[in-house]
């Protein structure tokens, strides 16, 4: 049998102590180590009270971007690209060709579509042309008919007014008859009995030469009543023939008075008549205008509209500064969309996104200070230009855009550069100040820091505190000076942490 075989469990039993006596080892150096740390960590920190420039910042992160940004897209789609030599990196002019479309079809189509306005404007012209001549037909239809009807009506007028003048004079000679009849019916009644009284007479007993006379009286007075008789007679019969005139004169008055009137009515009817057909012909012609605007406006629309597209088809740079991309090809029919992108660099922007924590601290034209890696250790300067409104989602994070000019000019500066900003709430320069952690509380909150004396103890001193940056702290007033040693507390959490007293191996190995 071996000595291995015969030793089997002695050797296990060896081999488990020397395991154990290296980590027992290993361990203790460990411990010797840490509290070798925790002894260096426990001496106190003192520092020496001086003055600084402080400032008050928001710390952020974004991204550099151009001042101005155009997409250049051209007016009109469906055509091929005959040029487009702009490359990526290229720098433009605003005004600038860029792009050149094909127009042969839209120039095809500007012909066919001025040859439709031609015939347009030539079909409506026709219409307002028809619509006029008619206009000036009722026109002249009407003045005649007027004038036809004026010439009537006066001539009516005129035969009513002579058989007024030709009614008065029958009249008048109507009155004189009776004037004369009343006379001889005067004198016919006295002659009458005049023979009457002479006819009583004779038959009385008169003779002799009484009845002789008597008899040549009543002769006499016989023939006087014969001539006054017929007379009387000759005068009612004239004034019976006068008064028939003149009923005649006036049926006939009436009858022509009423064709007046007629003729009156039928010329106001035909006047009514001849407005109606004038303001009829006057809408017709506005009707043809507007028909002529309306049929014009569309085909000049569609005219326009395909000079504009010719037009768009030389595309120009809307603004100076870098191409950044190139999105169209020379030979493709343009469909629409960004043929280039156009970038401002002539100055830079920062987009940062802030969180809803700090947003209302930012105000436009706040002081930044911005670094990047470019500029390594040089500081640019620049201002708040805007802050959004709203908010954005970012990561189920609530952040507001905001946006950072740079007002330090720097030609290393690139788009989409990564840049730490630090953008300035409050600053003062050459101010009392210690660090932030010096800074103790008593039990009522009261601000204090602790002075060392000259024995080595230290004095414990009521300060009032003003801004604070990352690292330091104001001190506005305390009885605290220049050159003063205050010390700095250790956070005894951190100096005894025991979860990293464990077993550690050297590089090389071994204790």
């Amino acid at each position: 049998m071996s000595f291995a075989k015969k030793h089997k469990k002695g050797l296990i039993a060896l081999a488990i102590v020397a395991v154990l006596g290296v980590l027992l080892g290993l361990y203790i150096r460990n411990v010797v180590k840490q509290t070798k740390e925790i002894l260096e960590k426990m001496q106190e920190e003192c520092v020496t009270v001086e003055t600084r420039d402080l400032s008050n910042v928001v710390p952020a992160v974004g991204t550099i971007t151009s001042v101005a940004s155009e997409v250049v897209v051209a007016k009109v789609s469906g055509t091929k690209i005959n040029t487009l030599s702009i490359k990526e990196g290229d720098t433009v002019k605003a005004g600038d060709l860029v792009c050149v479309l094909d127009t042969q079809t839209l120039e095809e189509n500007l012909e066919d579509a001025n040859r439709s306005l031609k015939n347009t404007q030539s079909s409506a012209n026709v219409s307002i042309r028809s619509a006029s001549r008619s206009l000036n037909e009722a026109q002249t239809d009407i003045a005649i008919s007027k004038e036809r009807n004026d010439k009537k009506i006066a001539d009516a007028k005129k035969k009513v007014e002579d058989y007024e003048n030709i009614k008065n004079q029958s009249g008048n000679q109507y009155d004189a008859a009776m004037a004369e009849a009343a006379k001889y019916e005067k004198a016919f009644k006295e002659i009458s009995k005049k023979v009457e009284d002479l006819q009583k007479q004779l038959k009385t007993d008169v003779s002799g030469n009484d009845a002789l006379d008597l008899n040549d009286q009543l002769a006499d007075a016989l023939k006087e009543y014969q001539e006054i008789s017929a007379a009387y007679s000759a005068a009612k019969s004239a004034a019976s023939t006068h008064l028939a005139n003149y009923n005649s004169y006036v049926s006939t008055i009436n009858e022509l008075e009423n064709s007046y009137d007629t003729l009156k009515q039928t010329a106001e009817d035909t006047q009514r008549s001849g407005d109606s057909r004038i303001a009829s012909s006057k809408d017709s012609i506005t009707s043809a205008n507007i028909s002529k605007d309306s049929s014009m406006m569309s085909v000049e629309r569609n005219v326009e509209n395909l000079k504009e597209q010719i037009d768009a088809c030389n595309v120009y740079a809307p603004i100076s500064g870098l191409v950044t991309s190139v999105t169209a090809k020379e030979g493709d029919t343009y469909a629409g969309g960004a043929i280039l992108t156009i970038e401002d660099v002539s100055a830079y922007e920062v987009v940062t996104y802030i969180d809803e924590y700090d947003i209302s601290k930012i105000k436009v034209g706040q002081k930044v200070v911005i670094k990047t890696n470019a500029t390594e250790d040089e500081i640019l300067n620049g201002h708040v230009k805007s802050v959004a409104p709203r908010a954005e989602a970012n990561s189920n994070a609530v952040v507001y855009k905001v946006v950072i000019s740079i007002d330090t000019k720097n030609d290393k500066l690139r788009l989409d550069m990564n840049a730490k900003l630090s953008i300035i709430l409050e600053e003062k320069t050459n101010v009392l100040c210690v660090p932030y952690d010096a800074i103790q509380y008593d039990e009522s909150d009261n601000a204090y820091v602790e002075v060392k004396a000259e024995n080595g103890l230290y004095n414990k001193v009521e300060v009032i505190t003003g801004i604070a940056s990352d690292y330091y702290t104001e001190i506005v007033s305390g009885d605290l000076k220049i050159g003063d040693e205050v010390k700095v507390p250790k956070d005894l959490s951190e100096i005894f942490d025991m979860s990293s007293m464990m077993i550690e191996v050297d590089d090389g190995g071994g204790f």
